[in-house]
């Protein structure tokens, strides 16, 4: 019995280490925004048997369109990285694990103008296509990280904690699937608490092996401009069934060994 404790500690312990072992890979969200190539410079990375793939990104920054001629996506240089964990996750930063908006910054464009990110609304809206071979999801969630901090009122901060937040649909072709993630803002933080991250999924009805992800990822301009509000990064999970189903197929098999053992004695 105690033997077989021991394997089932120790094959806990390899599939925590398998999960823990993948090296994260970390590649540009947007390379550039060429004229006429708008759709074929996206970012793209390989996780527990999902291939993540940026297929289409447009931004606003201070309430201007980044358009091709300032550098458009690009211009941000922001991150796509894979994360290591029970399931598939990628995380979307900026450079330098710096944030994807924050109201202090301000960007040069390709022309050599400067925006200011808190002059108005920061904007960013991509499309993420997954495809695998051998994987399917079951559920997509998502994770906003961001705060709020400053001189403003807690009436006001209470507010700007609505202005960093983000939204997303699912859609897949076969099976036919859909879904949504909407709402998702800083204004779910506990009362009183002004940064953090939040969390919400979406379960899909039919495990799916190939769909796109539609991401709104949004930042408002701070009321009275006093406060700084920093939306840091956003992380996808997309939950898979399989490494589930195996982990208990190993627990089952190492409970029949035990009662294996238990007769024999």
């Amino acid at each position: 019995m105690v033997r077989a404790r021991i394997w089932i500690g120790l094959i806990a312990a390899v599939l925590a280490l398998i999960g823990a072992a993948c090296p994260a890979e970390a590649v540009s969200l947007w390379n550039s925004n060429v004229v006429g190539q708008n759709n074929t410079v996206g970012g793209s990375v390989t996780i527990g048997g999902l291939t993540i793939k940026v297929t289409s990104c447009t931004a606003k920054i201070g309430g201007s369109n980044l358009t091709t001629t300032l550098g458009g996506c690009g211009i941000l240089n922001l991150q796509l990285i894979t994360v290591a964990g029970t399931n598939p996750q990628i995380e979307i930063l900026g450079a330098s694990s710096g944030p994807i908006f924050s109201t202090a910054n301000t960007i040069t464009t390709a022309t050599g103008s400067k925006i200011s990110e808190g002059a108005g609304l920061d904007d960013l809206a991509i499309v993420l296509t997954i495809t695998s071979s051998t994987k399917t999801v079951n559920n997509v969630g998502a994770t906003l990280t961001g705060s709020v901090s400053g001189t403003g009122t807690t009436a006001t901060k209470n507010t700007e904690l609505t202005d960093i937040s983000m939204g997303e649909t699912i859609a897949s072709a076969s099976p036919s699937e859909t879904g949504s993630i909407s709402g998702l803002s800083l204004s779910s933080l506990p009362s009183g608490t002004y940064s953090g991250s939040v969390s919400a999924s979406t379960a899909l009805a039919l495990p799916t092996a190939s769909f796109t992800v539609t991401k709104d990822i949004r930042l408002a301009a701070p009321v009275g401009g006093v406060d700084t509000l920093v939306l840091s990064n956003v992380i996808q999970t997309y939950k898979t069934p399989e490494p589930a189903s195996i982990a208990l197929f190993l627990v089952g098999f190492g409970g029949l060994i035990a009662v294996r053992r238990y007769r024999r004695r």
